[in-house]
């Protein structure tokens, strides 16, 4: 499921799942954090995410992908988006 997000007024391109990151393309992204984050326990207990690295390396898809997640789980409503 695809939803709508905007930034400051203007729309984000389109999430892709998390399912489809290229984890193969020697971005260096530790795998098994970010699918920890795909549970989305930091959501519940408040916590921030920071995303750090070169350009090019999954930091947009990632924090759409999460974004993305969080709208069926009803977590938006809580204003976290």
């Amino acid at each position: 499921m695809h939803h709508k997000f905007s930034v400051m007024g203007r729309p984000c391109r389109r999430s892709r799942p998390l399912e489809q990151f290229d984890w193969a393309a020697g971005s260096g992204a530790p795998k098994a954090q970010i699918q920890e984050l795909a549970h989305l326990t930091f959501v519940e207990r408040a916590e921030n995410v920071v995303l750090l690295g070169p350009s090019g390396v999954g930091k947009t898809h990632i924090a759409l992908a999460l974004a993305d997640s969080c709208v069926p789980e009803k977590l938006s409503d809580n204003g976290v988006l």
